[in-house]
């Protein structure tokens, strides 16, 4: 964000230094080389801050894009995991009942055994 803030500010500056130029008159003659070169190295520089401007935005959209890629994947993350974990709840509930079932079958399988070999004696 400062950034941007400064670069606006030197840009203004630069601009009021071109206006203020411009009024001695539109088709004013540079009077010497560095004069020349001052205002090559203000225009490099003003497309360079328009370009660095632009560069900026372009990095926050994709920096948004991306904070809101990684904020989805975070909810279906989130989602996923539960779906396991009562997925995984219910079949552990469901375990436990076939085992108890199980259970219930040995122990009646093993009355009827007892049953039988008393009934043989």
């Amino acid at each position: 964000m400062t950034f941007d803030g400064n670069l606006d500010i030197l840009q203004s500056e630069i601009l009021k230094y071109v206006c203020a130029s411009k009024r001695c008159g539109e088709n004013r003659l540079f009077l010497n080389v560095e004069e020349t070169h001052t205002c090559i190295c203000i225009s490099k520089f003003l497309k360079f801050s328009y370009s660095a401007k632009q560069e900026l935005k372009d990095l926050q959209t994709m920096n948004n894009d991306a904070q809101f890629a990684r904020d989805t994947a975070r909810s279906e993350l989130g989602q996923l995991e539960r779906r396991v974990y009562e997925e995984r709840k219910k079949r552990e509930m469901e375990l436990l009942e076939v085992r108890k079932e199980a259970e219930e079958k040995r122990l009646q399988h093993e009355r009827i055994e007892k049953r039988i070999v008393s009934l043989a004696t």
